[in-house]
């Protein structure tokens, strides 16, 4: 599916959904539409008070694609942790403007990485499977300033940003 932006330009529609798993490691995504691609993947959340554990003893899983048919309605995933596989890194954060409000449709990308996404209708954006290392990442949106920076990325870990977009400078 695509968006057309109040501007004319058309943009794949993209979107994510977190879940948490309770005590029996179930968990359910509601409201994916059916017939739509699904990348599933698990990784242990940090633990309270914002401390990670050692990278060497959080677990990671491949990422597992799922289709739900039309047919069934209802997809089932089980995704099998293993404390011996380093999950690259995360990119998420929210884009806003001047005013604190959400900036919709933002392109982040790691151009050394051929990786992009658009930030969602909350200015929400979350890149998966960043390799650890520094990587220039660039934000660009049509009637603001882009902006490029170097940003360092650790195994099992997630970045987080919340970024303000200003207005482009005036010639």
């Amino acid at each position: 599916a695509v968006l057309v932006l109040p501007d004319g330009q058309v943009v794949p529609r993209l979107r994510w959904v977190e879940a948490r798993a309770d005590s029996a490691g179930t968990y359910r995504l509601c409201g994916v539409p059916v017939g739509a691609d699904v990348t599933v993947a698990a990784a242990v959340e940090e633990e309270a008070g914002g401390v990670a554990p050692p990278a060497a003893a959080v677990p990671g899983a491949a990422p597992v694609l799922l289709q739900v048919p039309p047919s069934r309605r209802v997809g089932r995933v089980d995704v099998a942790m293993d404390s011996t596989v380093t999950a690259p890194a995360a990119f998420a954060g929210v884009l806003l403007d001047g005013n604190g409000a959400p900036v919709p449709f933002v392109e982040v990308r790691l151009p050394g990485l051929s990786r992009a996404i658009l930030s969602n209708e909350g200015g929400r954006f979350r890149l998966e499977g960043i390799p650890p290392g520094t990587h220039q990442v660039t934000i660009t949106r049509e009637g603001y300033a882009p902006l490029s920076a170097q940003v360092p990325f650790a195994p099992n870990r997630l970045v987080e940003h919340r970024i303000v977009l200003t207005p482009p400078p005036v010639h």
